[in-house]
């Protein structure tokens, strides 16, 4: 079965109904607004000015006084701990001269020792030439006892009976 579609008419009626609604709601809204509205503007506030200075100079005391504890607080706290500090503080910047002075001998040391033991440049590039020149006159020497293996002979030779004469192995 089917529900059946509400009419137009069913559906303005309806719309009338709700429209109808609303508009009381609103009246009874806005009745109870101006009464409440009434009612507030009727209220009188009524101000002892001598008990409201007595409350703020009570309440200034009390403040005065927590706030004058807590001072006394900190500056105790604060004492305890500078005292603290100061002890911490000595001995800390003793091993911290001390570690100082150490790496600062150790890499006077160091660089001492790296300077005298460094080689100059120009000693350097001296001995690079004297290594080419002896490599040049070795390839001639080699170059030269293959060329003529007789003179090999007779070096070798030579060179046995220096070496058997120094006892040099």
């Amino acid at each position: 079965m089917a529900k059946q579609q509400p009419t137009l008419t069913e559906l303005t009626e309806l719309l009338f109904q709700q429209v109808v609604y609303l508009q009381e709601t609103m009246k009874q809204n806005i009745a109870q607004q101006t009464e409440l509205s009434n009612k507030i503007n009727s209220i009188e506030v009524k101000v002892n000015l001598s008990e409201l200075r007595n409350l703020e100079t009570k309440n200034r005391e009390r403040l005065q006084n927590d706030f004058t504890a807590f001072q006394f607080k900190l500056v105790d706290s604060k004492e305890e701990l500078l005292k603290v500090y100061r002890a911490i503080s000595n001995k800390k910047m003793f091993y911290l001269i001390a570690l100082n002075i150490f790496l600062l001998f150790t890499s006077g040391v160091s660089m001492y020792i790296a300077i005298d033991k460094s080689i100059d440049s120009s000693k350097h590039e001296k001995l690079i030439d004297d290594n080419k020149k002896a490599d040049l006159e070795l390839n001639l020497l080699n170059q030269f006892f293959k060329e003529n293996p007789k003179n090999y002979e007779v070096y070798k030779k030579w060179r046995t009976e220096t070496e058997v004469k120094t006892n040099k192995p």
